[in-house]
């Protein structure tokens, strides 16, 4: 500054200066590319890599690649996209999520990542290109998330109705269900079943049920 009270000048944003007794305002330095730093930074390492760029302090930093972001400045590194998500753009500060019902991989680099997938309950046809309600008997319970997955029958004593994201509890004593069946069917008469079961069982011989849905024979 020039000689007398004058109260000195702090270094601009974006440059530092490591001198005393500077005279001149060419003695502030940039920062490296892609850095910035406050007023009056006083040495080189106050320059930090902007959001979006990612090196150590003090140094260039470098663009984080498409696929990848970084929200905050200083010397993080990038982060890649989640599972239905993309960045088609390299430096990028957040990643662009893909439309209702589509789903990506991770660390996906454009819109072109992004595919039809389906919520819970829905599978992915790929002759109509549409989702479509689990078959009676089968369930998906979760929303497709990077990969399209597909229903799954239920288990034996289990059923379920169409579009379903979970099959119902085991079938009450009197009843059975076989894997995949869209719900409990009753046992004829003469027959008899315990809860949970995946068959009906004949009474034995002096036993009789004259009643369908029976728990048990009688003598």
């Amino acid at each position: 500054s020039a000689t007398g009270s004058v109260d000195c000048i702090p270094c601009g944003v974006n440059t530092y200066s490591t001198a005393t007794t500077a005279i001149a305002l060419d003695t502030c330095s940039p920062c490296p590319t892609n850095t910035l730093s406050a007023v009056g930074s006083l040495l080189r390492t106050n320059c930090t890599c902007q959001a979006g760029y990612t090196g150590a302090d003090g140094t260039a930093c470098i663009p984080c690649d498409a696929g990848t972001f970084k929200a905050s400045t200083g010397s993080g590194l990038c982060t890649p996209c989640g599972v239905d998500t993309y960045s088609s753009n390299v430096a990028a500060v957040t990643c662009t999520r893909c439309p209702t019902n589509w789903i990506s991989a991770e660390r996906s680099n454009s819109f072109g990542g992004c595919i039809p997938g389906c919520a819970a309950g829905m599978y992915y046809d790929f002759v109509s290109n549409v989702c479509i309600a689990c078959l009676a008997g089968t369930f998906k319970g979760f929303k497709d998330s990077g990969i399209r997955t597909v229903c799954q029958s239920c288990g034996a004593s289990k059923y379920s109705v169409a579009g379903a994201n979970a099959c119902s509890s085991t079938c009450p004593a009197g009843s059975y269900s076989i894997v995949g069946m869209i719900a409990c069917v009753t046992c004829p008469a003469g027959k008899y079943s315990s809860a949970g079961a995946s068959v009906c069982i004949n009474c034995l011989q002096g036993k009789y049920s004259s009643l369908e849905g029976t728990r048990f024979c009688t003598s």
